[in-house]
């Protein structure tokens, strides 16, 4: 966490990397023999946020980005899928601290073989009031 930089008032960043290793049994293989996950399987992600506090009278906004990239290996209970990335872009703006909308984009690519999602890109939005 950085407060008031010259980019923004404040830059949050969170960074994560996952590392699976298992000694594979019988039960890992689905009914036509196959391995349903690899014996290591690894990835990592992170989410970098820009603060900007007092935009407008009352209204402070975030943009915030996320990167995700299962680099080698396939392993479902955890959503590694080997070389598949997903990234995202969104700006929440909230409103005397009563109301927040949320506007975001997310795009899924590479693992064309296993990833369901390599063509995919979606946006939602979001409106709330917290009373």
């Amino acid at each position: 966490v950085w407060s008031k930089t010259w980019i923004a008032d404040q830059i949050d960043l969170f960074a994560e990397a996952s590392y699976i290793r298992s000694n594979l049994e019988q039960s890992d293989m689905n009914a036509a023999g196959q391995l349903l996950n690899d014996q290591d399987a690894w990835g990592y992600s992170f989410t970098l946020d820009f603060g900007y506090k007092s935009v407008l009278p009352g209204v402070d906004l975030k943009v915030k980005t996320a990167f995700k990239h299962s680099v080698d290996g396939t392993w479902k209970d955890v959503a590694l899928q080997n070389n598949a990335k997903e990234f995202g872009i969104g700006l929440e703006a909230k409103y005397l601290s009563n109301w927040k909308a949320d506007v975001r984009y997310a795009t899924f690519w590479g693992a064309k073989q296993s990833n369901t999602k390599h063509d995919r890109d979606n946006i939602s939005l979001s409106v709330t009031y917290t009373f």
